[in-house]
């Protein structure tokens, strides 16, 4: 938690920093608790990265994707490397 981050550009309130302070949703709250890549000029990839300070060996990471209003998912190619 609490790792510097940034990403491409911030759809709406959506800062990168949300992807990595462990608040998903609050019951009645209509904030915003995810991050949310925009690259704004759809030729070039969204990207969001976290530095975690020092090596670290990674065993899990968990993406929650969302779904547009037809239901369709958003995130269909993604790599973490």
């Amino acid at each position: 938690y609490q790792k510097p981050t940034n990403q491409i550009g911030t759809y709406r309130n959506y800062v990168s920093n949300h992807a990595v302070d462990g608040i998903r949703y609050k019951q009645g709250s209509e904030e915003m608790f995810c991050a949310h890549p925009d690259a704004g000029n759809r030729s070039e990839a969204a990207w969001l990265w976290v530095d975690l300070r020092t090596v670290h060996q990674i065993y899990h990471v968990t993406i929650f994707n969302s779904h547009n209003r037809s239901g369709k998912a958003r995130l269909n190619t993604y790599s973490v490397v």
